[in-house]
């Protein structure tokens, strides 16, 4: 019998009741952003990691909640600085970084002003994914710049986008807007760092860079971001575009949607994009 890897499993059942995801295999931090998954200002590592990787709320340190993509997201606001710290760990930062993944949910108040959603490593080295002028970018630079790719796409306020990033050991660096990928750049191995990951927002005006050339003076608020955010995901390894498009759908409801990958062939029924 011809083996199926099961990459994707997501359902609906009838309106009114839970609408749950189960990732691809080996991430290393799954926040849901659900209810039953935070508790007071931390939000909960589902990951099934051998490690937990639980995130801090910052900002104003509540964590409220809005309906998401599956179940609930995660509110942030610009005024606050909200954003979500990822603790310190050789599974996150302070060993190199050669495979990467990083995707979420977003659905941002407005999409003019320059927004992180994403960032680690520091002004040196470091990855990072954030809006500015109506633009999704995903970066990566290395040696203050030595190697530097920032690719970007077109996006929209007010609706929901599925974004993601892959770094991998063959030095390449694509982004993805809504399973797509939209671009593809060189890449490099990020060295070991001693600053935390952020979801929402930067830590301090040099521990990231734009597409300008640096982190520094492009605005208020550490560059937090407003709107709501859903199923952030972190792995050490580069997901495959079939894995990265079975993130970004989901199925209609009252539909049990299996999507799994056979002979590297996605397969799936009853599709649809949020909006």
């Amino acid at each position: 019998m011809r083996q199926i890897a099961l990459v994707v499993v997501a359902f609906a059942v009838i309106a009114g009741t839970a609408v749950a995801a189960v990732i691809p295999p080996g991430a290393i931090v799954h926040y849901t952003m659900d209810t039953v998954d935070t508790s007071g200002s931390t939000i909960l590592d589902t990951s099934g990691s051998a490690t937990v990787h639980n995130g801090a709320m910052s900002g104003t340190g509540v964590v409220s909640h809005a309906g998401g993509v599956f179940g609930q997201s995660v509110v942030f606001t610009t005024t606050n600085s909200d954003s979500v710290n990822i603790p310190n760990h050789p599974e996150i930062n302070t060993s190199a970084v050669t495979d990467r993944t990083v995707a979420m949910w977003f659905k941002a108040d407005g999409t003019s002003l320059r927004q992180v959603l994403f960032e680690e490593g520091g002004g040196t080295h470091g990855l990072n994914m954030y809006i500015y002028n109506d633009d999704l970018y995903v970066g990566m630079w290395r040696d203050t710049g030595a190697t530097e790719t920032y690719l970007s796409t077109p996006v929209d306020a007010g609706v929901w986008h599925h974004a993601a990033f892959v770094l991998d050991s063959s030095s390449t660096f694509t982004g993805y807007l809504d399973g797509i990928a939209f671009d593809t750049g060189v890449g490099a191995t990020v060295p070991a760092y001693a600053n935390e990951n952020f979801i929402g927002g930067r830590n301090g005006n040099s521990d990231t860079r734009f597409e300008t050339g640096t982190g520094s003076g492009q605005g208020a608020n550490s560059n937090a971001f407003g709107g709501m955010l859903d199923q952030f995901v972190l792995y050490n390894r580069a997901l495959t575009d079939q894995e990265i498009l079975g993130l970004s759908v989901i199925p209609e409801p009252t539909t049990l949607l299996i999507w799994s990958l056979l002979a590297g062939l996605g397969v799936g029924l009853g599709w649809r994009r949020r909006k």
